[in-house]
Formats: structure tokens, sequence, C-alpha cells
């Protein structure tokens, strides 16, 4: 391994098994904050039979928004193939940004939608939507956050074998212990 970085997960990354087929080295750092943004299921899927949002965190310059997720440690070896899981350069920019994790700042590494890639009209799929909120349930996010993410209008995918895959995934984790 040459290196390591860290990465802020805050929507289906959060999810340790959907991370861990992208970038097997993931480690979680621990829980962060993310402040003056806000989650949006906003972002339009690069797949063409995918009408459904994908997670995004909105700059919002409002001291009272903030987004919860998971910063994890992962190999540099493996940035290039988050990059094209995520769609670096068509849909999502690589960004750094500054969390609060525990009582310090750090900077890490993690998408923001593209402006021109933003629909507000977009829900996401029930599957997509529990692999966010199975995630933050994993790492033990607050619970007003959780509730906030189970209370997200969701749609149904019409393709029900991409659907039932990853809602078998999402559902596959549980906290250690």
């Amino acid at each position: 391994m040459n290196g390591s970085y860290l990465y802020f997960a805050y929507g289906s990354n959060m999810h340790p098994r959907r991370l861990a087929e992208r970038t097997p080295s993931c480690q979680p750092v621990g829980a962060a904050h993310l402040d003056r943004h806000r989650l949006r299921f906003h972002k339009r899927s690069r797949l063409p039979d995918d009408l459904s949002g994908k997670c995004n965190m909105l700059a919002t310059d409002h001291p009272e928004d903030g987004v919860h997720g998971i910063v994890y440690r992962i190999s540099e070896d493996e940035r290039t193939a988050l990059d094209e899981a995520e769609g670096a350069g068509c849909g999502y920019q690589a960004v750094t940004v500054t969390v609060r994790l525990g009582s310090s700042l750090t900077k890490a590494w993690s998408y923001r939608a593209h402006p021109d890639w933003v629909d507000e009209r977009l829900r996401p799929y029930d599957w997509y939507l529990a692999l966010v909120a199975h995630g933050a349930v994993w790492h033990g996010l607050p619970e007003p956050w959780c509730q906030h993410l189970w209370s997200t209008p969701t749609l149904a995918d019409p393709d029900r074998r991409r659907a039932e895959k990853w809602l078998a995934l999402a559902a596959g984790a549980r906290p250690p212990g």
C-alpha cells in the first residue's frame, strides 16, 4: 500500500459493505459532521436506466445546517477505483472538505454533485435510501439524523433484480459486538 487518505462518506458509501466492494482497504475512523451543508437526494444518476436521486452535500452557509457522515481511511491505491465508482468528472466532483471528527477539524476527500447534474424533482430509490440509512444506523449516527433519513420519500426501482441485490446488502450490515 502506497499510503492512505481520509474519505468523508455521507451517502450510500457510509454503508460498510457497499464501500468495501469499491475499496476493500476501507477502515472506519469515526463519525463526522460537515457544517453549513444540507443533505439532498437530487443528483442525477449516470446510468440511463436509473431515474432516481443520489446524495449530494449542498453548501448552504447556514450555521444551523449540517451533514452527518463517516470518515474512512482508504489505501491511496484505491482512489481511482472510488473515483470511477462515484463518477468523478461525470456528475460528481472530487472535493476536499473540513469535517468535525471528534473534537478536531479534519480534512477529508469527498464528492459533491456538479450543479449541471442536479434535479430537484428526483427521489432516491428505496434500496439506495436503505444503504444510506442502514449505514448511518450501523455507525451509530445520532438518532434524529437516522430518523430524518428514514423519513425521505422514495421510489420503487423498476429493476427489481437490482433493487433486491442492494436491499439484501443494505440489510446485511449489523453493528459490531
